[in-house]
């Protein structure tokens, strides 16, 4: 499969603080911070909780650990609420807009010592399946869905992506194929290949593990699975190495 020729749907922007490696995790497959879009692996930035109307951690124990005073952390609560109206910023913890997530992250979380920002794309072959699968009429909408629903299709250079996650999606939350250590059954069973940053090399072994993982046999979390693109963005203040800024890459928006 040509890479080359592959197109992609943006799904969104995160704000992403890496993740040690628990033992359980495969130290032969996966590196030693992992970066994935699943909060059951990866503290997404903000979280949800800086809407007020929206329930669960508690919001002072997030103003410590960002080390913000009270007026700048009420700042951040406010513009993520007014993100959040604006469909600016939705559910959950995700960006619709490149600069608005660099933003926020130069303002509110310079002390978060491992944060990435990162693009995902979806493969052009599950949009449509990912747009039924997430949509949602009784809960709200999952950022993702509105993204991926505007089909901004992005043709990509290989180089232009870190790899690809499995992600499962379930009652608005992403699971990924790490929390069942399906890495090495990947691995094994399928003949998966993994690049040295943990994600799956190329798009057809990350669309063969998809769908291993949507069988009832395999075992992985309920909800429906996909593959989807990471893409590595600088933040204001760095600028990682072999790593283009986006608004340097070789993709290009589509005529759908």
């Amino acid at each position: 499969m040509d890479e080359l020729e592959q197109k992609f749907v943006n799904a969104g922007y995160f704000l992403i603080e890496g993740f040690n490696r628990a033992e359980f995790m495969s130290a032969a497959i996966l590196p030693e911070i992992i970066y994935s879009v699943s909060p059951c692996i990866c503290e997404l930035h903000p979280p949800m909780e800086l809407i007020s109307w929206i329930k669960g951690n508690s919001i002072d124990d997030y103003q410590k650990q960002l080390e913000l005073p009270d007026v700048m952390f009420l700042e951040a609560m406010f513009e993520i609420e007014n993100l959040f109206e604006k469909k600016g910023f939705g559910w959950n913890s995700v960006f619709s807009d490149l600069e608005t997530a660099r933003s926020f992250a130069a303002r509110f979380l310079q002390n978060i010592q491992k944060l990435k920002l990162f693009q995902i794309v979806s493969p052009w072959q599950v949009v449509e399946k990912i747009l039924l699968e997430t949509n949602e009429t009784t809960v709200i909408q999952h950022g993702v869905h509105t993204l991926v629903e505007k089909k901004e299709f992005l043709k990509l250079m290989p180089n232009d992506l870190l790899g690809y996650e499995i992600i499962g999606y379930d009652m608005g939350q992403f699971h990924s194929f790490i929390c069942n250590s399906l890495e090495t059954r990947f691995k094994t069973e399928l003949e998966v290949q993994f690049n040295i940053r943990g994600y799956i090399a190329n798009l057809e072994d990350a669309l063969k593990a998809a769908d291993y993982c949507n069988l009832e046999s395999t075992g992985a979390e309920d909800g429906y699975w996909f593959p989807v693109g990471m893409r590595e963005i600088p933040l204001n203040h760095g600028n990682p190495e072999n790593v283009k800024d986006s608004q340097n890459s070789t993709f290009e928006v589509q005529d759908v």
